[in-house]
């Protein structure tokens, strides 16, 4: 079975990119509602159970679309020299900004 036009689907992180996405493809000339492409908002960075559902190499039951996913570098950042201290979210603006403290992407 090929995977036409309106068996798509979009998994985003948050409501800032299911509600961003559309005007992106309306930018692009495109419309997300007329090619019947779903994008559905998990809200968080765990895609990778969603994913098994449409990973027809491993299960004859899967869901037969095609998927996307969409997400962003979130940086963190913990405490430097601290015993114990544990990598928490911080705004993108604060990366990098203060010394104290070690900085990554998730």
């Amino acid at each position: 079975m090929s995977v036409g036009a309106e068996e798509r689907v979009v998994l985003v992180e948050g409501i800032s990119e299911q509600l961003l996405l559309p005007i992106f493809a309306n930018y692009l000339k495109s419309d997300l509602v007329d090619s019947h492409t779903a994008v559905i908002n998990i809200g968080g960075r765990y895609f990778t159970h969603f994913l098994k559902l449409f990973d027809r190499d491993k299960s004859q039951y899967a869901i037969n679309k095609r998927v996307a996913v969409i997400t962003d570098l979130d940086p963190v950042r913990k405490e430097k020299g601290v015993k114990g201290s544990k990598f928490n979210s911080c705004y993108p603006f604060e990366l990098n900004k203060d010394s104290n403290y070690e900085y990554k992407m998730r």
